[in-house]
């Protein structure tokens, strides 16, 4: 896990007006392309992006209706590879949701408030968001309004063009924008495109790194290491598991992380863990980093996906383990949400909640605290007291000049 409070990745809270009805329009797609290079007026990408619950679903609807097309009875059609996430995608698929839930339309082009069309849904994928298919690929977009992913999907089905879309063989990466707001209650953009899928993801001894250089046994230590994927399909969600020791020959699983942004092409993503050494023996410890533990991705060099890093153990009394309680960050989310937090010394400690666009939602802690371990219930409320909305949410813990952030997702 990274701070991606900072992306910009953007959910709208609007007053919903909800429809029983879906508004589908007419499914876009283009035939074979030649290799283009368009005149980009927008960084490819290297932004965070955190795909929301109801993104998620929607692609695990639409790959598991592309792997077996008879489970939502369309057996006509044949089975296909699952679409893979595309940064590129995805952001056009964003952007276009929550404008035509701004501006009001509902159509493929781009229009301004006023209503006039200022940008071809072809314009915005490839030249404003930067996607270029391989030759003799194409690109194609669904968009619905409806109040739920389930309806919204089982609507395009029934459409010729956007379930041709959906199973279509030359359609491989996709990108999902799902925005509050708007008549119908939630405004669906569905963008696919074609590329050849190609992963290549790596750590290296030096993307491992420790929140405590020399910690003593009782400590926690969050444990970070940097995944990159150095090939051109976006990679995600990818599973990494840290050990104490060499998990080939014996080695203890100290915890797993789900990295919740999508993996860009030359880009990183953090997989964070916390690692209580009570009880540990005192000396060398080699963690241990493993990616994609159920070999997912199929990719260029499955021999590097592993790496490890040594740490020394100091032996730890019981004042000095309370005392020396390192600087960790643990959220566990249920009716309220339980933050426990520990520091190594005494310094003015910040412990914040962000939405996921990066704006304040509250202060739970702001002041000098000595060392030791903390423990603070947030009842998802604002700083006026009101609930906050189901959604993605950032603890933020900030001890002088170092930092921990942990998701805490909220369900309705």
């Amino acid at each position: 896990m990274t701070k991606r409070f900072l992306s910009i990745f953007l959910v709208l809270n609007a007053s919903l007006s909800f429809a029983s009805n879906t508004n589908i329009g007419k499914a876009f797609s283009t035939g074979p392309m030649a290799t283009e290079n368009p005149s980009v007026y927008l960084s490819d990408g290297k932004e965070s992006i955190i795909p929301t619950a109801d993104e998620i679903k929607l692609d695990s609807l639409v790959n598991a209706a592309r792997q077996n097309p008879s489970s939502v009875g369309w057996g006509s059609y044949s089975a296909v590879p699952p679409l893979k996430a595309n940064i590129n995608l995805w952001k056009a698929s964003i952007f276009h949701s929550r404008e035509m839930v701004d501006s009001g339309y509902f159509q493929h082009d781009s229009y301004r408030s006023g209503g006039a069309m200022y940008e071809s849904c072809r314009v915005r994928i490839m030249t404003r968001f930067a996607y270029t298919p391989d030759p003799g690929g194409g690109i194609g977009e669904n968009i619905a309004g409806n109040y739920t992913v389930e309806l919204a999907f089982q609507a395009w089905l029934t459409s010729t063009g956007h379930r041709n879309n959906i199973f279509s063989a030359n359609y491989t990466e996709h990108g999902i924008g799902i925005v509050d707001g708007g008549t119908y209650g939630k405004m669906f953009t569905h963008d696919f495109g074609k590329r050849s899928i190609v992963y290549d993801l790596t750590a290296a001894v030096s993307d491992i790194s420790f929140s405590i250089t020399n910690p003593m046994v009782g400590n926690t230590v969050q444990i970070t290491a940097v995944i990159h994927e150095l090939q051109k399909t976006h990679a995600f969600p990818v599973i990494v598991e840290f050990y104490d020791g060499d998990p080939s020959s014996g080695g203890t699983l100290i915890g797993t992380d789900k990295v919740d942004a999508i993996i860009n092409y030359n880009g990183t993503e953090n997989a964070v863990i916390s690692w209580n050494t009570t009880g540990k023996e005192p000396g060398n410890h080699d963690i241990w980093v493993k990616i994609d533990p159920g070999n997912k991705f199929t990719e260029t060099n499955e021999g590097n996906n592993s790496t490890y890093k040594s740490i020394s153990l100091g032996q730890g009394t019981e004042e000095s383990e309370k005392a020396n309680s390192g600087f960790s960050l643990s959220v566990v989310s249920d009716k309220e949400v339980n933050i426990s937090y520990s520091l190594d010394c005494i310094d003015k400690c910040l412990l914040r909640i962000y939405d996921c666009c990066g704006n304040l939602v509250n202060t739970l802690v702001n002041g000098k605290q000595t060392a030791g371990i903390y423990r603070v219930d947030w009842n998802k409320t604002d700083l006026r007291a009101k609930k906050v909305p189901a959604g993605i949410y950032f603890c933020n813990l900030v001890s002088g000049t170092r930092e921990l952030t942990k998701k805490i997702i909220i369900l309705k």
